[in-house]
């Protein structure tokens, strides 16, 4: 029996603008493609490329919890591989950003010493890099997950953007598959941040476009509207920079020193 192996993609955001010609010859030779994928334009791609391709969404409906979801897609895919099938796994976006299942896949093929493969995609933080006009490196970007802000203790780095994702479900501990917070959960965010943040600070509600036609949202609100400002699950909330960058003039003059 040949060997079976798994191939785990980013489609990109933008499906298929953001695809590329790698990824789709992977998808095409494939025995066997599961996706994530619930667009009518992407899923229609998706048949074009490999009529002998896999949902893997509806395990959100089967399943009670997030959790046991995303172990439900891992145990389908690997079982696949573990059946001698060349698989691919193709994921929008980037495949290992906000992304759990690809990381069981790979933990259970490598412990059964089968091949896998993850190549990188467009993310959504690219998107943002584009659309938003930002450079990670000036001054600095800080990415964290709305939740994990609020439950643990996070010192924002007030000199960087601050990139706060999944900020629909902040608050949210149920791990069901409906993936939406209440407005008074969403509110401990903002009274956490306004530890550090004024009240009015800019605020952007971002969320890159899926579809060519879609133009995407870039939307400016204080800090303050932000627990009842309308959120999708996929959108993201960016900061700006409370402060600026200030000298270290001990470290700088100590790495002058060493020229002398």
């Amino acid at each position: 029996m040949k060997q079976g192996r798994l191939d785990i993609v980013g489609l990109g955001i933008n499906i298929p603008r953001h695809t590329s010609m790698f990824t789709e010859s992977l998808i095409r030779n494939a025995d066997r493609v599961f996706h994530h994928v619930t667009h009518p334009v992407a899923q229609q791609y998706m048949d074009q490329l490999n009529p002998n391709n896999h949902s893997l969404h509806r395990h959100y409906t089967e399943q009670e919890r997030r959790e046991q979801a995303y172990h439900a897609m891992a145990d389908e895919v690997v079982s696949a591989v573990a059946a001698g099938e060349r698989v691919v796994m193709a994921l929008y976006g980037h495949p290992r950003v906000f992304a759990i299942v690809p990381k069981f896949c790979i933990e259970q093929l490598r412990g059964s010493k089968l091949p896998v493969t993850m190549h990188p995609g467009i993310g959504a933080d690219a998107c943002l890099y584009a659309d938003l006009n930002l450079d990670p490196a000036e001054p600095g970007l800080c990415h964290v997950e709305a939740s994990q802000f609020l439950f643990f203790k996070f010192e924002p780095m007030l000199q960087c953007h601050l990139v706060l994702w999944q900020v629909s479900i902040a608050g949210d501990t149920s791990f069901t598959s409906i993936q939406r917070s209440q407005q008074a959960e969403r509110q401990l965010l903002v009274d956490k941040l306004m530890r550090w943040y004024p009240a009015d600070h800019p605020v952007c509600l971002y969320e890159a476009a899926i579809i060519a036609l879609h133009k995407g949202r870039k939307e400016w609100i204080e800090l303050k509207d932000l627990a009842s400002a309308h959120l999708n699950p996929w959108t993201t909330a960016v900061l700006r920079p409370l402060k600026t960058l200030e000298l270290d003039r001990e470290m700088y003059d100590s790495q002058q020193a060493l020229k002398r």
